[in-house]
């Protein structure tokens, strides 16, 4: 844990797959809502968005971006 390794796996799934993405956390996992944020912003998406949800059909953080091709 820490080591960078799953933001650097994001990273290179992001790049493969360019476009506009959605990541969703479940409200409980206080772990991922760190994560989510700082590896995101590492990744250098663009159009950050992050809206809290708690509702009927989610309970927690959803994250939209956009990543450009390389």
């Amino acid at each position: 844990r820490g080591g960078g390794i799953a933001a650097e796996a994001l990273r290179q799934v992001l790049a493969l797959h360019p476009g506009s993405w959605e990541v969703a956390v479940v409200a409980r996992n206080g772990r991922a809502k760190v994560f989510w944020p700082r590896a995101l912003a590492a990744a250098g998406v663009h159009d950050l968005v992050e809206e809290a949800r708690d509702d009927d059909h989610w309970k927690g953080p959803i994250w939209s971006f956009r990543v450009d091709p390389a």
